[in-house]
C-alpha cells in the first residue's frame, strides 16, 4: 500500500513537472537565462526519467536517429545529454560518446545508466555550457542533441553552431532531434534553421519529421577528414593562451 502511495506521488509530480516545462517552453521565459534553467532541472532531474522513457513516439525517434545515422566508429559529442537517453543508445554502437549538459544532477543519472549497461568505458562526462564547448578543434565527427537547444536564444544558437563547427572534423554531422516549427511556434521553423546552419557555415542540410511532433535535422560541416585525437578535454582556447 505504501509502495502504491509512494508511486503515485511521484507520478503526480511528473505531471505537474511535465506541464509546467511544457508551459515554460510555449512562453521562452527560460531561453537565455541558464540559472533558472538549473532551478528547473534542480526539481525535474529525480523524476527525469520516470516520463520520457515512455513516450513512444520520442524512443522511437532516438531509435531512428542510432540506427539509421550513427555509424560504428563514430567519436561523438552529445550536448544537453540530460540523463543518458541517447547517450547510452549511442554508446553501444559508437567508438565513444561525451555527455554534456549544464546540471550535474542529471549528469550523475547519465553515469549511473552507462554503468548498469556496461558503457562507462565508452562514455566521458563534462558540465558546460554548450555556447563554450571545452574542446579541441576537430576532435568529433557527430554533435547530437535533444530538444537542448529550445532554451537558447537565436544568438545563442548561432554561437553553439559556430562551437559545433569548430570542434567537428571536417566532414562531421551535425543531427538536432527537436519540435516540429511549422507545428509548435514554441520551436523555430525550417527556413530559420536554414539560415543560422548556413551562416555557421553547414551544409547538406535536412529535415525530417517524425509523428507531426518531432523534427530531426541533419548538416554537415564540408570537407573530408578525420578526428585528430581521442584527447577531448581540452579547450582549444587554453591551447591558444598558451601558444
Amino acid at each position: 500500500m505504501l509502495d502504491r502511495f509512494s508511486w503515485g506521488r511521484k507520478l503526480a509530480q511528473v505531471s505537474r513537472l511535465f506541464f509546467f516545462k511544457h508551459d515554460v517552453l510555449r512562453s521562452g521565459t527560460l531561453r537565455g537565462d541558464p540559472k533558472t534553467i538549473m532551478r528547473l532541472y534542480d526539481f525535474f532531474a529525480p523524476v527525469y526519467d520516470l516520463l520520457f522513457p515512455r513516450i513512444q513516439t520520442y524512443t522511437a525517434t532516438a531509435n531512428h536517429i542510432v540506427t539509421t545515422l550513427v555509424q560504428p566508429g563514430d567519436q561523438i559529442l552529445d550536448l544537453g545529454a540530460g540523463t543518458g537517453l541517447l547517450t547510452v543508445k549511442m554508446a553501444v554502437k559508437a567508438s565513444h560518446v561525451v555527455a554534456m549538459d549544464l546540471h550535474q544532477a542529471m549528469l550523475r543519472r547519465a553515469r549511473d545508466k552507462a554503468l548498469e549497461l556496461g558503457l562507462d568505458g565508452r562514455v566521458n562526462y563534462s558540465q558546460g555550457n554548450a555556447t563554450v564547448l571545452p574542446f579541441r578543434d576537430a576532435v568529433f565527427n557527430l554533435v547530437t542533441s535533444s530538444f537542448m537547444e529550445v532554451y537558447l536564444t537565436v544568438p545563442e544558437k548561432t554561437q553553439m553552431l559556430e562551437e559545433i563547427h569548430r570542434v567537428l572534423a571536417p566532414g562531421g554531422r551535425l543531427i538536432f532531434m527537436t519540435g516540429n516549427g511549422e507545428v509548435s511556434n514554441r520551436y523555430i521553423k525550417r527556413h530559420q534553421w536554414t539560415r543560422i546552419l548556413e551562416r555557421s557555415l553547414f551544409t547538406d542540410i535536412e529535415f525530417t519529421d517524425h509523428y507531426d511532433v518531432f523534427r530531426v535535422i541533419f548538416a554537415r560541416k564540408a570537407g573530408r577528414g578525420n578526428v585528430l585525437e581521442p584527447s577531448l578535454n581540452r579547450s582549444s582556447r587554453d591551447e591558444r593562451e598558451g601558444a
